[in-house]
């Protein structure tokens, strides 16, 4: 009975973590990272029978999946962050050859992009 519990209790917390990695929940996530560390600690001295892992295994590959993607996503980010505070300080443009050349601006001035 008591492993039956503690694989509900697993299933039930991989489906928190699930929903929190869709709506972007990191808070949630990170406490969610949290118990699910103590349950799975608590399962070493008692596993979980075979025949209820196959469910838990599906649950922890797709976050996984989930995890990959929002991480994929958080850099995308990050780098397109990058670009734009890359184009506060200078201008790339294309030369007559279609070859790519930065004009960096000096210190102290500004420069105003027109559409």
């Amino acid at each position: 009975m008591i492993n039956e519990d503690r694989s509900t209790a697993l299933g039930a917390l991989l489906e928190a973590e699930h929903d929190a990695l869709l709506s972007g929940d990191f808070a949630r996530i990170s406490a969610i990272s949290e118990e699910k560390e103590t349950l799975l600690q608590n399962l070493q001295s008692d596993p979980i029978k075979p025949s209820d892992l196959q469910p838990i295994k599906e649950q922890i590959e797709r976050n996984h999946r989930l995890f990959d993607q929002s991480l994929a996503g958080l850099r995308a980010v990050a780098a397109r962050i990058g670009m734009l505070a890359s184009d506060r300080k200078n201008l790339s443009t294309y030369d007559i050859n279609c070859k790519r050349q930065s004009l960096d601006s000096a210190p102290g001035h500004t420069l105003e992009k027109r559409a």
